[in-house]
């Protein structure tokens, strides 16, 4: 039981990870300020997340 809830909070450190990188791009082809704001919102949260799981 240990061994898989281990695993799945791996699975979800490297989610985040990925979320770091892709959501900068996400933001970049945004076509409006609101989507753009809101995605560099949630990179701020994820950033924060990640930086909590170091």
């Amino acid at each position: 039981m240990r061994e898989r809830f281990v695993d799945e909070i791996k699975g979800i450190c490297r989610a985040g990870k990925k979320l770091v990188k892709t959501i900068p791009k996400l933001a970049k082809t945004a076509m409006s300020e609101e989507l753009k704001n809101a995605f560099s919102t949630h990179l701020e949260q994820t950033q924060g997340h990640e930086s909590r799981t170091v």
